[in-house]
């Protein structure tokens, strides 16, 4: 109990620290995007990324109803283990491996009104082995999506 509400706690905390970081009056939205990245030092992605995941892992587990403490583990079943085979590959990657693949996704200027959850989704797609081809493909579809979000 005190390990999940620590992580939610961590993950409050990162994500107002990130807004509160923003200095353009455009990254100053909920939803932070690769300017926001770029200005984050280390220790604020990996607080991203962490309470991203566990973030994510617990709300799909509420999402399915297998979820009744904060923290508690999903149990097996076939929405749940879909849902974390799409989001996270079988093979582990560390957050170090998600903050650089997303450091090279953002050092690319068109990419930087992304928002990170997109962001994240493509780093994992390539760590799934999609085609160059397929990457560009919803590199694309997030820069667009982004740009009529921001209209």
């Amino acid at each position: 109990m005190k390990k999940g509400l620590f992580a939610i706690l961590a993950f409050c905390f990162f994500t107002l620290a990130a807004i509160a970081q923003s200095t353009k009056k455009e990254d100053s939205s909920l939803v932070p995007t690769g300017r926001d990245w770029n200005e984050w030092d280390f220790t604020l992605k990996v607080g991203f990324i962490t309470g991203f995941q566990v973030g994510f892992i617990t709300g799909v587990g509420e999402a399915v109803g297998e979820v009744h403490k904060v923290g508690e583990p999903i149990k097996d079943s076939p929405v749940a283990k879909k849902v974390m085979d799409f989001w996270f590959p079988k093979a582990f990657f560390s957050r170090g491996e998600y903050i650089s693949a997303l450091n090279s996704f953002y050092a690319d200027s068109s990419n930087l009104i992304i928002p990170i959850k997109g962001a994240y989704y493509y780093v994992t797609m390539k760590f799934r082995g999609a085609t160059p081809h397929e990457l560009e493909e919803f590199a694309a579809y997030l820069r667009k999506d982004a740009n009529e979000a921001n209209k």
